[in-house]
């Protein structure tokens, strides 16, 4: 009885802890990411530590969260510029479609299938370039062609983030709930999350 009351005990205390360092991690993201420009870098430094912690390889957590923000501060920080330079395009395309009478819902068609190629390239993005060593434009390449060698993988990972982001969104008290949620711990939690897929993913392509 002794030993079972202490394995439960080490598990709470387990459970306990991954979810401090859920949020130490998550509060870390948030604050590095206040720039704007420094996002992509932030997400980029949350998927390296996540990817360790998920198979708890972990070391020091934020010591390791500043060195894959530094190391790969420069190459995410373009990736991102470049990111929300296509994001701002689509948008004003969009709008543009909008006032084209009879071509609009076509244009609008074709705008909204780019966007979700689009999405889907900025969602495994920042996890390559978490493992990646080379430069922008082969993480660009990799970010698509990574997960479509292994869609069950890929399809969990935008299951997961896509439905957390649609439930906040669903009406204000969603709204106002899910800002606390992903300040505090929501970020952090959905990377910890998808870590596992994801590792399955970029495994046969990069050392983990």
């Amino acid at each position: 009885m002794a030993n079972e009351s202490n394995l439960q005990e080490n598990k709470i205390v387990r459970f306990l802890t991954r979810v401090f360092d859920l949020i130490v991690l998550n509060v870390l993201c948030v604050l590095t990411s206040l720039p704007i420009i420094t996002a992509g870098a932030s997400v980029t430094a949350l998927y390296s530590v996540m990817l360790k912690l998920v198979v708890r390889e972990e070391g020091y957590i934020v010591r390791d969260y500043f060195e894959a923000f530094r190391k790969h501060f420069k190459v995410a920080t373009i990736e991102f510029v470049i990111a929300a330079a296509v994001e701002a395009l689509l948008l004003a395309d969009w709008l543009i479609a909008a006032r084209m009478g009879s071509f609009s819902t076509v244009m609008r068609t074709l705008i909204g299938a780019v966007q979700i190629i689009w999405l889907l390239e900025v969602l495994f993005l920042f996890p390559v370039t978490a493992v990646s060593e080379n430069g922008v434009v082969r993480n660009l390449k990799d970010a698509l062609r990574v997960p479509v060698s292994s869609l069950p993988q890929a399809f969990v990972v935008v299951l997961v983030t896509l439905s957390a982001v649609l439930v906040t969104l669903l009406n204000q008290t969603t709204i106002m709930y899910g800002a606390v949620f992903w300040t505090c711990i929501g970020v952090a939690l959905i990377a910890f999350v998808n870590a596992r897929p994801l590792r399955a993913i970029l495994r046969p392509f990069y050392q983990l």
